[in-house]
């Protein structure tokens, strides 16, 4: 939404607004994805974490992931973190990761940025997938870079 002020244009989504659209992946009672932004080089995702997010990995991007809201712990490799709003966390592609909520949240939202876009067909999961409902037509609802990008103030 366009707040008036410099700097902010359309391109500015609100976590609401990107929410209010159907999610690129749906795993009931697990998770819900939606991509923010794509571009060949990376690729910005907002996930909700409603329970556990099982052992998985992702061969094909490097992932940054930064806790926006609410609380989860954090499995990767042999390390396990409690993520608190603001702890950001770096995965190297291929490494394997879960995530968990604390006993008591209800859900915790962070945001991916994925370098290079990571593939929801890709994912190896190490423990039983969830069941997922992926919706490909989602993607088209993403920014691309092209059309976040200014050449200055206007």
């Amino acid at each position: 939404s366009d707040t008036g002020e410099p700097g902010h244009h359309a391109a500015v989504r609100a976590v609401a607004d990107i929410m209010a659209d159907p999610p690129l992946i749906d795993a009931e009672g697990s998770y819900r994805a939606w991509m923010m932004e794509s571009s060949k080089d990376f690729g910005v995702v907002l996930v909700e974490v409603l329970g556990t997010i099982p052992l998985h990995q992702h061969p094909d991007g490097n992932r940054r992931m930064f806790l926006v809201e609410g609380e989860m712990t954090m499995i990767g490799g042999q390390h396990e973190m409690d993520m608190k709003p603001g702890d950001l966390m770096y995965l190297p592609r291929h490494h394997h990761h879960k995530v968990m909520l604390p006993p008591g949240a209800e859900r915790a939202l962070f945001i991916l940025v994925d370098n290079p876009p990571v593939s929801t067909a890709n994912i190896t999961w190490v423990e039983p997938a969830p069941e997922m409902t992926v919706n490909a037509e989602q993607v088209e609802a993403a920014m691309t870079v092209e059309d976040a990008c200014q050449s200055g103030p206007e």
